[in-house]
């Protein structure tokens, strides 16, 4: 009992002290975000009519429009007077976050996939090139450059790549985020092959990617959008099935695990929350609960630490000095509760030894 009161005063009297906080390692303070949660019913004072998700280890902070836009001018601001730079790589599915980041920042909806009272106009909306959005009085930069496949470099995809890092020299990105795959997983229907076999070739070309994708991992945070869960009883195409989905999914894990040190960050939520939710209107892209949740969790990553303001919050948000302090701290107090005891054991062995032995005489 005395070596558990220790433990909880131990814990909670390091817990004051503040380490520096670099912003550029956001990511690696968002890992509870990142990684794992679960959905639970929302109170019945609950003001959040979509969902009430519980990352573990953390709380995921609602943004409100207002807040948002605060948190790009915050950005700005921090830039010195530079927009906020956020870059979306990748097809249709990667396109609705920065559609839903959009909607979140200036409160106009474009996704006709996640909302039916929107219409596709194919004139203005162009859904498969990539277009730049400059919302100035928000104080940010949306850009999404279409790319529906993995490629060893000299594609679509290894283009846009290296046009990132160029123009990064000038104009940094704040976020990558960056996938696809559902184009890959028809082509190799279509060519009558085996989709292990053109999962195998997924992985060789992300592992030909990982080295630029790395690059911009020094001073971006880059997120890997994995293929979300589709609803499989609403697909016309036989080929996608969630099984297919996850043998993509397990291709890029294994390549990621393969590679010590690489800067991407495989982003798990963003696959359970599909899952759970299940709400795509076609099956297969973000419905509108998944996707407003997809949107919270890159405003908690890009936000959460900058509006932090010194005062003690009433919850652990995920990505914030606070909870990244709880997290060193909690793993400090294992390893003092797991040594005290053994220490103290010790000692009681000794004490006893000392004892049989008598008193020591040297010579």
């Amino acid at each position: 009992m005395v070596a558990i009161a220790y433990c909880v005063i131990l814990y909670h009297g390091t817990a004051r002290f503040l380490v520096p906080f670099d912003r550029n390692s956001s990511v690696s303070v968002c890992e509870d975000l990142l990684s794992s949660g679960a959905f639970k019913k929302a109170s019945a004072n609950s003001t959040n009519d979509f969902f009430d998700w519980h990352p573990d280890g953390c709380s995921l902070k609602h943004y409100s429009q207002e807040q948002s836009k605060a948190c790009m001018q915050q950005i700005r601001h921090k830039k010195g007077g530079i927009l906020a730079n956020i870059i979306f790589t990748g097809d249709s599915r990667v396109r609705q976050l920065r559609d839903g980041l959009l909607y979140q920042l200036s409160g106009f909806d474009q996704d006709w996939l996640a909302n039916r009272n929107v219409t596709l106009n194919p004139r203005r909306y162009k859904k498969h090139s990539s277009n730049e959005m400059l919302l100035k009085t928000t104080g940010v930069r949306l850009e999404f450059n279409f790319a529906e496949a993995l490629d060893a470099g000299d594609g679509v995809t290894g283009k846009s790549l290296k046009e990132i890092i160029r123009k990064s020299r000038i104009r940094q990105p704040d976020l990558l985020v960056v996938g696809n795959g559902a184009w890959t997983i028809r082509e190799c229907t279509a060519k009558r092959r085996l989709q292990s076999q053109c999962a195998e070739d997924y992985k060789k070309a992300f592992l030909a990617l990982l080295p630029l994708l790395t690059e911009i991992g020094r001073k971006t945070p880059v997120l890997w959008a994995p293929q979300i869960m589709v609803n499989e009883s609403n697909m016309w195409d036989r080929e996608f099935t969630n099984q297919n989905m996850e043998m993509y999914n397990a291709a890029v894990r294994s390549a990621l695990g393969s590679v010590p040190g690489n800067r991407v960050v495989y982003w798990h939520s963003l696959e359970a929350v599909s899952r759970i939710f299940n709400d795509s209107f076609d099956g297969l892209h973000l419905g509108p609960r998944a996707k407003y949740c997809d949107v919270q969790f890159l405003l908690n990553l890009l936000c959460n630490a900058l509006t932090e303001d010194g005062k003690r919050p009433t919850r652990d948000y995920c990505c914030t000095k606070r909870n990244l302090l709880r997290r060193r701290h909690l793993f400090r107090l294992q390893f003092l509760c797991l040594f005290l005891p053994v220490s103290f054991s010790l000692s009681l062995l000794l004490g006893v030894l000392w004892k049989r032995s008598g008193s020591l005489k040297f010579s």
